[in-house]
């Protein structure tokens, strides 16, 4: 459960350089088991070796050489929890 005050954001990171449908999948079955978190738009994310794309299917694609951008503008550090 999110606190108020913080962000989700899903990440996806993919070996592959042309861009595909499946790559996304995780992200997809994420947004549908937590349903609740939707009214939020949780951004997603898939790093991998190919081109830019602004948004596929609700989830954008980055590649990997530029993902220092994707968390250098977040004022809190980085924080992963199991």
């Amino acid at each position: 459960m999110k606190k108020q005050g913080e962000s989700l954001s899903l990440f996806e990171i993919k070996s592959g350089k042309a861009l595909d449908k499946k790559f996304i999948r995780s992200i997809k079955n994420f947004r549908m088991h937590y349903p609740d978190l939707q009214g939020n738009d949780v951004p997603g994310t898939v790093i991998y070796s190919g081109e830019d794309v602004p948004s596929f299917d609700g989830v954008s694609f980055v590649n990997y050489k530029k993902t220092a951008s994707l968390f250098s503008s977040r004022k809190e550090k980085f924080r992963l929890e199991f």
